[in-house]
């Protein structure tokens, strides 16, 4: 049984016996169990998205000449994705082709803050 079926049960008994002062007790006791329920819940989607952070963060590859610029050692395409967006806020942003100048140097640009890779 858990704690909220335990509290309604109890709440039950408070009724039946008319003991008011105990049923709101009980009913606050519930509410509190409810938002404790609700953090762990919270707690628990965020501790996920730590790890699988944490994880990828190990899968980091830069290279020296575009540090700005960052792919992911599983990642078969080799896609460029924004280091400053990962630092930022962890978020894995491709980096757009930008610009080709004389059809030769290719310039990645961030969509979301402007990072740009260079030439």
């Amino acid at each position: 049984m858990s704690v909220i079926e335990t509290i309604k049960n109890a709440v039950s008994i408070a009724n039946e016996a008319k003991n008011w002062e105990l049923k709101q007790n009980l009913l606050d006791v519930q509410q509190i169990a409810l938002d404790m329920q609700k953090e762990i819940t919270d707690l628990r989607e965020e501790n996920k998205k730590l790890k699988d952070t944490s994880e990828l963060e190990k899968k980091i590859k830069r290279t020296p000449d575009k540090p700005t610029i960052i792919t992911f050692s599983d990642d078969e395409e080799k896609i460029p994705y924004c280091g400053v967006c990962w630092g930022q806020d962890s978020k894995r942003i491709p980096m757009g082709d930008g610009s080709s100048i004389n059809g030769m140097c290719h310039e990645f640009r961030c969509a979301i803050c402007g990072n740009n890779s260079g030439k």
